[in-house]
């Protein structure tokens, strides 16, 4: 297709995502692109959001599959490693698993190469000649209709940023009743959520396997509860970030179903259309967009109408229940697993098979259900109490509702210790573990049925 051009997902990443860093000036990065029939993501953003959050957002969209896989069977390694004491260990835990895991994680995370093809308009339109720019620009509309999903890397300025808006309605309308599920919404926030998610997991279930080789054998149980309290107590800024930014989104879908062309931001229109670098004349993007709506969409009333009705009812469905999907919250919850692994090898070294079965399966059930559930329900409950305009009570809003949500966890992690000192006391804690997993994930799969 002519004109058609696309970047590797890595390379806009590159130096930290120095491209997205640099701001909407136009830069040599042109290079980075090269024709291509098909795109597999439209990446749509406002140059006013954050460049560190957008590239640590789509640092974990691209690399958290493959850094948590690898992590994995790193930590594996380091488990199977201690269970056949190769590697030197405590009577009750370990931390190599933890170990292994942490660093693998780390450098895959930053250092993994996608090679899905992906549009990025700083980097696959020429941005030194306005000839070929403005090509560029006129081709957009071929862009949005070869390319198989977009993903919208959303920040408070995207809803009034008349270019956001045209491609993700166009998009929208060049797909027509295709459109569900190609639009992914990314807020930016998720750039610190995730990481202080990674490093409050890795602080918290170290500390359980250090407390743990001190710990008397009755007492184990309790510090796993123990830590898990101080893992979801540790997520509350996250719950704070996560409930301002849902917030934030009721009202751009506000915003959505009021939407003006007339009164949208652009680029040029702010600038005076002259480029600050060079002094020249830039074309105005508002005229091209305009021509571009009428041409596709008939006139621009049925543009307005289209953003109203259609393109907010997909931005939503696109959001899911929570705003961060299942599938982030389990990959940066991760070391839980590493964690369970370590206490599995010192049980294998020791002989204790069914200790150890017993634990894998806890620890399946509270990496995939139970933490999840507990951080669904602070955002839950967080985003009952409206927003304040005092900043101190803002927080004190979003501490209590994760009090009430702590002693929820509580009562989880009560009923664990219940059900466990039954199968004990009648020898059958395989099947304990089997009820506690089946009502962790039936009760996961119901909160989390539509992310």
């Amino acid at each position: 297709v002519e004109h058609l051009r696309a970047t590797h997902a890595s390379a806009p990443l590159r130096r930290f995502g120095a491209v997205l860093r640099s701001g909407a000036e136009a830069s040599p990065d042109f290079g980075l692109s090269f024709p291509t029939d098909s795109i597999e993501h439209f990446w749509t953003h406002s140059w006013r959001g954050s460049g560190i959050c957008k590239t640590l957002v789509l640092l974990a969209q691209y690399n958290l599959v493959a850094a948590a896989s690898f992590s994995v069977l790193a930590a594996a390694l380091g488990a199977g490693l201690t269970a056949l004491d190769v590697l030197p260990h405590g009577p009750k835990s370990s931390l190599w698993s933890m170990v292994f895991g942490t660093a693998t994680f780390l450098v895959v995370a930053v250092f993994w190469r996608s090679k899905k093809r992906v549009f990025l308009d700083k980097v696959c339109i020429e941005q030194s000649d306005l000839e070929k720019k403005q090509q560029g620009v006129d081709s957009i509309g071929t862009y949005l209709y070869h390319s198989q999903k977009m993903l919208v890397l959303w920040d408070p300025s995207y809803a009034s940023r008349l270019w956001c808006i045209f491609e993700m309605a166009a998009f929208a309308w060049a797909h027509g009743e295709d459109v569900a599920g190609r639009i992914i919404v990314r807020p930016l926030v998720f750039g610190a959520v995730l990481p202080w998610l990674f490093l409050t997991s890795v602080v918290s279930w170290s500390l359980l396997g250090v407390l743990t080789s001190v710990a008397e054998a009755h007492t184990l149980h309790t510090f796993h509860r123990f830590c898990i309290i101080i893992a979801t107590a540790a997520s509350m800024p996250c719950v704070h970030i996560l409930r301002r930014c849902g917030q934030e989104l009721q009202t751009m879908m506000q915003h959505l179903n009021e939407f003006s062309v007339t009164r949208a931001d652009c680029h040029c229109c702010s600038v005076g259309h002259v480029d600050l670098e060079t002094g020249e004349t830039i074309p105005c993007d508002r005229a091209v967009i305009e021509a571009c709506i009428v041409a596709w969409f008939g006139s621009v009333e049925e543009f307005e109408a289209h953003v109203h009705k259609d393109l907010a009812r997909n931005f939503q469905q696109s959001l899911g229940r929570f705003g961060m999907p299942y599938s982030w919250l389990v990959l940066a919850k991760v070391p839980v697993v590493w964690s369970y692994m370590d206490f599995i090898a010192v049980n294998l070294s020791g002989g204790e098979w069914t200790a150890a079965g017993e634990l894998s399966l806890i620890g399946l059930a509270n990496w995939l259900g139970a933490i999840p559930l507990s951080i669904a329900l602070m955002v839950r409950i967080s985003g009952m109490f409206h927003r304040r305009e005092n900043r101190l009570l803002d927080a004190a809003s979003t501490f209590a509702s994760g009090i009430l949500s702590l002693l929820v966890t509580d009562l989880i992690w009560g009923s664990l210790q219940l059900i466990r000192a039954f199968t004990m006391a009648h020898d059958i804690q395989l099947a304990g573990a089997c009820v506690y997993c089946c009502t962790v994930g039936v009760l996961t799969c119901i909160v989390y049925r539509k992310c």
